[in-house]
């Protein structure tokens, strides 16, 4: 695999781990550690933990190293507050321009929702997440606007993730994914007021 090709591997696996808070705040992210999970070498961990040190997602300690960054109930209100205004924009293009093969992806990943909460898997259900709002962004089919949600540093996952434990896991999943059924649904109808009200409540 190229380097730059390895680089971005790294980069886009770490930050999905850091935007989805399946990094512990303040965890030190060791370069020799990602290299052996990811294959590739410590060099392009480096590349790719200095891009999310420019974008803000980790921050460096006082001596080497970076670590996992840690948020306030601001920030993570602030964030919400983004997601919410830029996946509000996208809707209305959405609507318009989604394809069937949009429109597929995102009942391919709802269906792994479903399968994630029946079987009270919190982690793989974050991730489920992260990538539907992505895709629905997506099927705006505006470049730009991808740009900046992928650049956004929204956390989709809010303060308190993973907190909940055991029966209550998987009522709380099927609940967050009926509601992405909904989303699917408004977009499958072209409603848009019902698919806005639906974004303001994720």
């Amino acid at each position: 695999m190229p380097v730059e090709r390895q680089s971005e591997k790294a980069y886009q696996h770490l930050r999905q781990q850091l935007i989805g808070r399946f990094l512990a705040p303040g965890t030190r992210l060791k370069e020799t550690k990602w290299a052996a999970e990811l294959k590739i070498n410590r060099g392009d961990v480096r590349q790719a933990l200095a891009r999310l040190y420019a974008e803000g997602l980790v921050v460096k300690g006082e001596g080497k190293g970076f670590f996992v960054r840690e948020y306030t109930p601001k920030d993570f209100s602030e964030m919400l507050e983004s997601r919410y205004l830029l996946e509000k924009g996208a809707a209305e293009f959405v609507i318009e321009r989604a394809t069937r093969e949009d429109i597929d992806e995102l009942e391919e990943i709802h269906s792994h929702m479903i399968t994630m909460a029946e079987n009270q898997y919190e982690q793989g259900f974050d991730e489920a997440d992260l990538r539907f709002h992505a895709v629905f962004v997506r099927a705006a089919h505006n470049d730009r606007l991808m740009e900046l949600y992928n650049y956004a540093s929204v956390m989709l996952t809010g303060p308190g993730s993973g907190q909940i434990t055991g029966p209550a896991i998987r009522e709380n999943l099927l609940g967050v994914a009926r509601e992405h059924r909904q989303i699917i649904d408004a977009v499958k109808a072209k409603d848009l007021p019902a698919l806005v009200k639906l974004l303001e409540i994720q």
